[in-house]
């Protein structure tokens, strides 16, 4: 189980934790069926380089966004639990985003728990890069990182964050994601 819960976590910020990529927000979104099943969206909002370095690795970061997470299986291979993965980028009121949705055969492979099928629904929020904003659900706080569903919650939501946009700093990707969306084109970088 832990194994699961940190496999999940790990890979569903990994997108934006390589190199210098950061969001400002994170909003996940699960859809759990009564036989445990179901699907979820996790939407990376305002999606950045956080150019906390001497060397600019923009262009790295995004050729590893493109190349790794959106067009190859990084994402899938990291989330065994995570079924019919489809991902895109797009920009929303200016800012650079990302969509992740996808379905699962039991909650407990996308890092919920519920003691021995009985009771509230539990989910660990175990990436210490990420800070909690909000929830559908009781944040049990910093401390006991678990968010508390009542029994019968049929959809969960949970908002987090990871990066201030507006430190010193941070690049905006939408520049090198205008071109690769125009011309397919990923920028020339030696190896990210």
């Amino acid at each position: 189980m832990k194994k699961i819960l940190a496999t999940l976590l790990i890979a569903a910020v990994a997108v934006l934790t390589v190199g210098c990529l950061s969001f400002a927000e994170k909003q996940y979104t699960w859809q759990i069926q009564p036989d445990g099943s179901g699907k979820g969206t996790i939407v990376y909002r305002n999606i950045f380089s956080s150019g906390n370095t001497d060397d600019d690795y923009t262009a790295d970061d995004f050729v590893q966004l493109i190349n790794d997470y959106l067009e190859g299986e990084t994402l899938e291979n990291e989330t065994p639990g995570m079924r019919n993965v489809k991902k895109k980028l797009f920009v929303e009121d200016g800012f650079l985003c990302g969509e992740v949705t996808f379905e699962f055969a039991h909650f407990n492979e996308v890092g919920f728990y519920q003691y021995k099928g009985k009771g509230p629904m539990m989910f660990y929020l175990s990436n210490s890069s990420e800070t909690f904003i909000n929830s559908s659900g009781d944040w049990a706080g910093e401390d006991f990182p678990i968010v508390f569903w009542p029994e019968g919650t049929k959809e969960f939501n949970v908002v987090t964050t990871m990066g201030d946009p507006y430190e010193e700093g941070a690049v905006s990707l939408i520049p090198l994601y205008e071109h690769w969306e125009k011309t397919g084109e990923l920028p020339d970088v030696e190896e990210y």
